[in-house]
């Protein structure tokens, strides 16, 4: 919409228990970034979150023109958490996952919060920061 509210127009459409989550702009204003949660389930529903866990997956990286074009930038099976930023330059894309870790049961019992580090285009996604001690309680990130 314009900078005083005229003109909206929606550009993301999204069906079942998709929603779409934290948008962020790309430097020069031509795209915005966005996470979708494309699971099964409600997303918030964390009942019986540790049996069911792979319904509250997956969360994937999108891209979104002015006139609605979406692109999937990700392809991951992993939850989402957070933001997803532009470099200042545009060249690069910063996100986080979690991979979940479960017991013999299949039941979470705790998970690695991994910054992920890809070209703008979604091409050579890499882990940022090694798993240490501190990976499962990671929460924020900026650039």
């Amino acid at each position: 919409m314009g900078s005083d509210g005229s003109d909206p127009k929606r550009l993301t459409t999204t069906s079942g228990w998709q929603s779409d989550h934290d948008p962020s702009w790309s430097p020069i204003g031509e795209h915005i970034l966005f996470t979708r949660f494309e699971g099964s389930r409600i997303w918030f529903d964390a009942a019986n979150f540790s049996d069911n866990w792979e319904e509250l997956t997956p969360w994937n990286v999108h891209r979104v023109d002015l006139n609605g074009n979406v692109e999937k930038l990700t392809n991951s099976s992993n939850a989402g958490w957070g933001i997803v930023l532009y470099s200042a330059d545009g060249d690069q894309i910063l996100f986080g996952t979690t991979d979940w870790i479960t017991n013999e049961s299949k039941q979470v019992v705790c998970g690695y919060h991994r910054l992920i580090l890809m070209n703008a285009d979604g091409s050579n996604p890499r882990q940022l920061l090694p798993d240490d001690d501190h990976t499962g309680t990671l929460e924020y990130f900026d650039w």
